[in-house]
This record gives C-alpha cells, sequence and structure tokens, in this order.
C-alpha cells in the first residue's frame, strides 16, 4: 500500500491564490498613486520652468529697452497695446558672430496654437517671442509659454486727481501711446489653461521695470541750464556784478561807458 505525496489540495489553492490577488490589488493601487503623483510633479516642475524662462524673458527684454528714431530708420513703430508690445531691446548676439550686442526688435503676443497635441478648442493659445535683428533681419519665433487662456498688460498712468495734493499713478489696463517715450514699468498678467492634473486657474502677476523709461507718456523738455559765475552773457553785453556788489549809480539819460572807460576806485592803503 503506497503512501498519499504530501502537497496542497485544491481549496487550500484557491485560498493561496486569493491571499496573493488581494495583496496584489493593494500594491497596484499604491503604485498606481505613486505614478500619478511623480508624473504630476514632472509636469509642474516642466510649467515652473516655462513659467521662469518666460519672466526672465520679459525682465531682460524689457531692462534692456532702447529707443530709436523711427523717422531716420525705415522700422516699425512701437506697440504697446494691452496684448502685444513690440519694442527694441539690447541682447547678445550669437556666439559664431563674437557674442556682441545688437538691437533686436520683440514682440509678445498671443497666437492660436497649432501643436497636434494640443487640444482642439478656441481658447488654446500660446504666448509667442519673435525676434528680428536690427535693421532688417529675418524674424524669428518661439513659442515661450502654452496652453494660456488669456494675458493682459497695463501700464502707470496718472490719476486724474490728486490725493492729499501729491499726484498718483496706478497700472491701467489702457494702451501706453507715448511716442518715442518708454513706459517705466509694466504689469503683466498670465492665466494658464486648466488641466486634469492641475484644476487652478489662479492669475500669475509680474511687475517688470523698464529702466529708461517715463511715468509720462510725452517726454518732458530739459530744465535751461545755468552758466558758471564769471561766465560773460552773450552779445558782447557786461557780466553781471557778483552776489553782494551793489550796481553802479548811472544818471537819467546818459549811456553808461564801456567796461574798459569804466572810472575805478582808487585803491586804498590800509595804515
Amino acid at each position: 500500500m503506497s503512501r498519499a505525496r504530501p502537497g496542497l489540495t485544491f481549496v487550500e489553492l484557491l485560498i493561496a491564490i486569493t491571499i496573493f490577488a488581494l495583496i496584489g490589488v493593494g500594491l497596484s493601487a499604491h503604485l498606481r498613486g505613486a505614478l500619478t503623483v511623480w508624473r504630476r510633479s514632472q509636469q509642474e516642475g516642466e510649467q515652473a520652468q516655462r513659467l521662469r524662462v518666460v519672466w526672465a524673458r520679459l525682465s531682460r527684454d524689457l531692462a534692456n529697452a532702447v529707443v530709436i528714431d523711427a523717422s531716420q530708420d525705415p522700422i516699425r513703430p512701437m506697440v504697446w497695446d494691452t496684448d502685444t508690445m513690440r519694442f527694441w531691446t539690447m541682447e547678445p548676439g550669437p556666439a559664431a558672430a563674437g557674442g556682441d550686442w545688437r538691437v533686436t526688435e520683440v514682440t509678445y503676443t498671443l497666437e492660436r496654437s497649432d501643436s497636434p497635441a494640443a487640444p482642439k478648442k478656441d481658447s488654446e493659445f500660446q504666448l509667442v517671442r519673435e525676434a528680428r535683428a536690427y535693421p532688417s533681419g529675418e524674424p524669428s519665433k518661439i513659442a515661450l509659454l502654452p496652453s494660456v487662456k488669456s494675458w493682459e498688460i497695463q501700464y502707470p498712468h496718472q490719476e486724474e486727481q490728486p490725493v492729499d495734493g501729491q499726484i498718483q499713478w496706478n497700472f491701467r489696463p489702457v494702451a501706453w501711446h507715448g511716442k518715442g517715450v518708454l513706459p517705466r514699468a509694466v504689469k503683466v498678467t498670465i492665466v494658464r489653461e486648466p488641466t486634469a492634473e492641475d484644476s487652478s486657474s489662479d492669475p500669475l502677476v509680474a511687475v517688470l521695470p523698464v529702466y529708461l523709461g517715463s511715468l509720462a507718456e510725452e517726454p518732458q523738455p530739459a530744465p535751461p541750464a545755468t552758466p558758471p559765475a564769471g561766465t560773460p552773457p552773450p552779445n558782447g553785453s557786461p557780466p553781471p556784478p557778483a552776489s553782494g556788489t551793489p550796481p553802479p549809480s548811472i544818471p537819467p539819460g546818459e549811456v553808461p561807458p564801456p567796461p574798459s572807460e569804466q572810472p575805478q576806485e582808487p585803491p586804498v592803503n590800509e595804515p
């Protein structure tokens, strides 16, 4: 009589398979959650990097903005609108050309995204920067930020009513109409499209300075220069008397003699 081999019964095998299935379901849920968190962190890191590039480009271009006389060169005028900026800035040239600084026309605006991976909806836009070397270089366009719902540009404008007797300037969504004058600063507001991973649509706001800008849209006249003391006035007239010295008295109806013939007081010898 042969003895039975040791092993698992069918019921015990079913129980073991059930236990391993429950453990696998639990592990897969944890792994799926970890993969979701990792994918979201990757996307947030890419978005943060794109935003840093956008703010760095805007800040550098506005800080190095310059004014070029459009009447002397065949160039397009500057545009400071609430949704488009076009101005001239200084930026380093390519390394092949020596890396010298050059004047470049830059344009910031929103354009509809043509990417095949972009969702097909009317609100899918991207922030675009177009650069053109002075005076008539070929334009180059790059997309700085995708999935932009809207963006707004504000400029400092003087308030009509002074506050406590002082003139106030506030940012308002009104175009800057200064001809040949740069605004002193620019306030940019960007609203991103909400995604499945990030449903928040909080606006991104930054105030960027323009170092050669002004708070007035019209150029201010320079104050008259004061000549230094002792400088003879034009037309050969004698210089005015020094402060503290009374002018010589001239009787009415007489013409004062030339400076060389005016009588001089004899020196007084002090004892």
